[in-house]
C-alpha cells in the first residue's frame, strides 16, 4: 500500500526548494552611516515645548469640543472611586458564594 501518494511527495519537494538559497547568492554590502555607528550612550530627550498641554483641546478653538470634553470630565471617575466599586463589587461576590459553602449550626432547647 501507497501511504504517500505522489502528487503529496511533489508538493512537498517544490515547497522545500522554494526555501533554498543558490549557491551564487552573495551577501549586500551597506554602509552604515558614522552617526550611527558612533552614535555614543542613551541620552534623556529633552522635550521641545514644556508648555502646560493639560488643555488640548483649546487650540481647535470650537465651543462643541470643549463642552465635550468638560461633559466627559465629569463624568469620568476618579482612581479611588473605581477602586471603590471594585471593593464593593468583591464584596458582592463574595456575599454570592456565601450560600456555597457548607455551615454548621448548634442548638440547644429544653423542656
Amino acid at each position: 500500500m501507497n501511504t504517500f501518494p505522489r502528487p503529496s511527495i511533489l508538493f512537498c519537494a517544490a515547497l522545500l526548494a522554494g526555501c533554498a538559497v543558490g549557491p551564487d547568492y552573495v551577501r549586500p554590502a551597506m554602509d552604515i552611516p558614522a552617526a550611527y555607528r558612533e552614535a555614543g550612550p542613551w541620552t534623556a530627550a529633552q522635550p521641545a515645548t514644556a508648555d502646560d498641554q493639560s488643555a488640548w483641546w483649546n487650540a481647535f478653538n470650537d465651543p462643541v469640543l470643549d463642552d465635550l470634553v468638560r461633559q466627559a470630565n465629569l463624568a469620568n471617575q476618579t482612581v479611588a472611586q473605581a477602586e471603590a466599586q471594585y471593593r464593593q463589587a468583591l464584596a458582592l461576590a463574595d456575599a454570592a458564594r456565601a450560600g456555597l459553602t457548607p455551615t454548621v449550626a448548634a442548638g440547644a432547647a429544653s423542656s
